[in-house]
C-alpha cells in the first residue's frame, strides 16, 4: 500500500523487485535543491499549554504540574514569587516584562538573538481571561541554574520549562535550511530523493538545552 517514486508497492514480491532493481542500477546526482525556511516561536504559557508541554517534556499529569506551579507561585520557600498566576487563558504580556525578557535574552544568548521589535501575543478567545498575563517568570533575569536551593525536584524543573518557553517567545526566528537531492539511475527508469535540514540560526531554539533535536521534531511535526 506504500508509494515510491510515485510506484504503488502492492506487495513483498513487488517490493523485493524493486530493491534489487535499486541495488543494480547505476545512479547519479539529478538536482539539488535548497531551500531557507524560518520558524517563529510559540506563544508564552497559559494554562493548557504548559500542562500539555510538562506532560510531554517531563512526564507531569495535569495535577502534577498544577502542584509545581501553585509552589512557583508562592516562592517555594524564597520568600517572593517565582512565577506569574498559573491560572489564565490569556497569552498577553505586560510592557514591562517583554523588556525584562528581551533584556534577559540579550544577557543570556547575545544581541543577535533579539528582535528589533518586541512580539505582540493576543488571545484569541473572547472569554480569555484578559486580566491575568501569560505564565512567565517575574523575574526573565533568573535563570533555572540561578534558583535557590530551596526550589527542588518538580518546581525547579517546571520553571525551566516556563523560564526557556517566555525568552524564545521573544527571541528570533530560528532558520532552517532544507535541501532535497534526486539521484536518478542512468536508464532515467529510477529516481530516488534524499531529504535533510540543517539549523542556519538557531534563534529562539537557543533557549532550550536540546535545541538541536527540537528543530529536528518541528520539522517532523511541521513546525509550530
Amino acid at each position: 500500500g506504500k508509494r515510491v517514486g510515485g510506484q504503488a508497492i502492492r506487495d513483498r514480491a513487488q517490493a523485493e523487485a524493486l530493491v534489487a532493481a535499486i541495488k543494480a542500477a547505476r545512479f547519479k546526482v539529478g538536482s539539488v535543491q535548497a531551500k531557507s525556511q524560518q520558524r517563529s516561536p510559540a506563544p508564552p504559557f497559559i494554562t493548557s499549554t504548559l500542562q500539555q508541554e510538562a506532560s510531554r517534556r517531563l512526564g507531569f499529569t495535569a495535577i502534577r504540574t498544577m502542584r509545581a506551579a501553585q509552589a512557583l507561585y508562592e516562592g517555594a520557600g524564597t520568600g517572593e514569587g517565582l512565577i506569574t498566576y498559573m491560572r489564565t487563558d490569556g497569552v498577553q504580556l505586560s510592557a514591562e516584562a517583554v523588556a525584562g525578557i528581551r533584556d534577559a535574552i540579550t544577557a543570556t544568548f547575545g544581541k543577535p538573538y533579539v528582535p528589533p521589535e518586541p512580539r505582540v501575543y493576543k488571545s484569541r478567545a473572547k472569554n480569555a481571561q484578559e486580566a491575568h498575563e501569560a505564565i512567565r517568570p517575574t523575574k526573565p533575569t533568573m535563570r533555572p541554574e540561578d534558583l535557590p536551593a530551596s526550589v527542588e525536584g518538580d518546581a525547579r524543573a517546571l520553571y525551566g520549562l516556563i523560564w526557556r518557553r517566555a525568552l524564545a517567545c521573544q527571541m528570533q526566528n530560528a532558520t532552517i535550511q532544507q535541501v532535497g537531492v534526486d539521484f536518478a539511475s542512468a536508464d532515467g527508469q529510477l529516481v530516488l530523493r534524499a531529504t535533510g535540514s540543517a539549523v542556519e540560526f538557531p534563534g529562539y531554539l537557543q533557549a532550550y538545552d536540546n535545541w538541536r533535536k527540537t528543530a529536528a521534531e518541528k520539522e517532523e511535526e511541521g513546525g509550530e
